[in-house]
């Protein structure tokens, strides 16, 4: 018998939750890859990739007064669930005029975790995204701005999980075709442009498993490519052993795995 009991990690787990005083706010349209949900639904993974020039926005907020909320709503074998994160944020001056202005019913994608742990909370994805509508309360008491993020289109999605890395948008431009895939270089890497085809490999990396990094394109007139096989630190595992071509604005998106001897380069989505 499965039993789902409750988290015993903290003395208290139905109790608050420290809240980090920075989410993050990325626009749907500034991104190229976006995790998806795992077999299971909730657990996001892969990474977010930005367009070259974009980047997302941290937004402070108090934390004491951060409010995570979703509901089930509908007629059997109907159901919607509907969801609302609410922030405020202090003061009332330029920079955040200028961001509900530019904010306020764009379709978004938004990151904020807790002071507990690294797992972070993502709300929207493709074809689910989440908009903002603002308030202004500018009285003898205080002065705040409230908004609120919300699922503006039906849908059945609980809020998900993310253990990934922060958005990226400039890549690490790798030298050579013997890539290096390691923490300094981040998880976005992009292959030299390649004039004869030449064959990519794994020199090093310190990549732990589960850890997911993208490979972009390079280009040129024949461009690199990455097959199937063992190289130096890694071994490529490619989606029915079908070459990747590293023509340029093309990706692949690999997750890691290690064994005893072998750490592992599988391929999990290319575009």
């Amino acid at each position: 018998m499965e039993v789902l009991d409750k988290k015993r990690n903290t003395s208290s787990p139905g109790g608050p939750q420290p809240k980090q005083n920075y989410i993050t706010v990325i626009k749907l349209q500034d991104l190229l890859q976006i995790p998806t949900p795992n077999a299971k639904g909730i657990l996001h993974e892969g990474i977010f990739q930005l367009k070259t020039g974009t980047e997302p926005l941290s937004l402070y907020n108090t934390p004491s007064f951060q409010d995570l909320s979703f509901e089930s709503d509908g007629e059997e074998d109907a159901a919607l669930i509907n969801k609302t994160f609410a922030i405020r944020y202090p003061g009332d001056h330029l920079e955040i005029r200028e961001f509900v202005h530019a904010r306020q019913d764009i379709e978004v994608i938004v990151l904020f975790g807790s002071c507990s742990g690294q797992r972070k909370t993502i709300l929207g994805r493709d074809c689910a995204a989440m908009k903002m509508r603002a308030n202004l309360v500018s009285n003898n008491e205080s002065t705040h701005y409230e908004l609120t993020f919300s699922n503006m289109n039906n849908d059945n999605i609980v809020p998900g999980f993310y253990d990934g890395p922060d958005p990226v948008s400039t890549p690490f431009v790798a030298p050579t075709v013997a890539l290096a895939l390691t923490i300094a270089n981040g998880v976005l890497v992009q292959l030299p442009s390649s004039a004869t085809a030449e064959a990519v490999s794994v020199a090093s990396t310190d990549l732990t498993a589960g850890t997911f990094v993208s490979v972009l394109g390079g280009g040129g007139a024949d461009p690199a490519v990455i097959s199937d096989g063992a190289a130096t630190a890694g071994t490529f595992i490619l989606k029915d052993g079908v070459s990747f071509i590293g023509l340029d604005g093309a990706r692949i998106l690999f997750e890691v795995f290690e064994n005893a001897t072998t750490t592992f380069f599988i391929e999990r989505s290319r575009a």
